[in-house]
């Protein structure tokens, strides 16, 4: 039996990549005031970034119901698929339970849920190598145990222009401890077991791109077989840059280094100007 693959906005993938993979995405919200939006749908990122800028309350997220769950699986069962739907951390949003809730209409089929413990590219890097595996042909099994070795070998680290999208918004974790001195230092968070914690400080920005890099690259063992995302908020030169700091690092060509543009979902937590490197393999 054919697997399709479910994933939610918080992957940051670009819908032709999705189109492409056969990917369904659930949405996000994105909440400005009374006003709520679909991540990805009803706003943009270039729309979102912009709102962001001019100001006033900080918007927030919300998850997916499990109605909306529900009506992106009903099709892919009804077609015959086996579905594996691959999630945000659970440590970061409640996103896996509403799928739990929406798989419940489908007590014959097989729904597997799977926590990334991770988001944004670190999340797309899982989604979209099982996809490619689904589209070659493998089942849910080989699926799922291919998604458990990567998210053991996975790491992500980010640097910020500052903290204060995450501490507002809640998703800092254990990072906390880096907020009393947020107006001295550029903070490093390294994300691991499904949250944020406290990696180190930098003097400056720069120096704090070149601390991410050397972090990722120490934990590519053999980077013919390393699949790595850079990410950003809003700031591709940033991007470009740290992606030029990677390969300066490596000492032969990574399998794959993708540049993702964050989303509204991520950027209401990490503000604009930040950037950060995920890896498996």
């Amino acid at each position: 039996m054919s697997v399709a693959i479910v994933t939610d906005s918080t992957a940051d993938l670009e819908p032709a990549l999705a189109r492409e993979l056969g990917v369904t995405v659930v949405p996000l919200y994105v909440i400005f005031g009374q006003q709520r939006y679909l991540d990805g749908v009803e706003m943009t990122r270039a729309e979102f970034f912009k709102r962001m800028a001019a100001g006033g309350a900080l918007p927030s997220t919300s998850q997916p119901t499990s109605q909306a769950f529900e009506d992106a699986y009903r099709p892919l069962v009804e077609a015959g698929h086996e579905v594996v739907s691959i999630h945000i951390s659970s440590k970061l949003s409640g996103t896996i339970n509403s799928a739990g809730a929406g798989a419940q209409a489908f007590a014959h089929a097989r729904i597997e849920r799977f926590d990334s413990q991770t988001a944004s590219g670190g999340l797309g890097l899982l989604v979209t190598g099982a996809a490619r595996m689904a589209r070659e042909g493998a089942g849910s099994d080989e699926i799922l145990a291919a998604l458990h070795a990567w998210r053991a070998s996975q790491h992500g680290y980010a640097v910020f222009p500052d903290l204060n999208h995450l501490v507002r918004g809640g998703r800092i974790g254990k990072a906390r401890a880096l907020v009393g001195g947020i107006l001295r230092i550029v903070p490093i968070v390294e994300v691991k077991d499904g949250e944020a914690h406290e990696y180190g400080k930098a003097r400056t920005f720069t120096r704090g791109l070149d601390d991410v890099a050397t972090a990722a690259v120490s934990h590519v063992l053999r980077p013919e077989d390393a699949r790595l995302a850079v990410v950003h908020t809003n700031a591709p030169e940033i991007a470009a840059e740290l992606v030029a700091r990677l390969r300066a690092r490596l000492p032969v060509q990574a399998q794959e280094i993708l540049t993702v543009a964050a989303g509204p979902a991520i950027g209401v937590h990490g503000g604009p100007g930040a950037a950060g490197v995920f890896s498996v393999g």
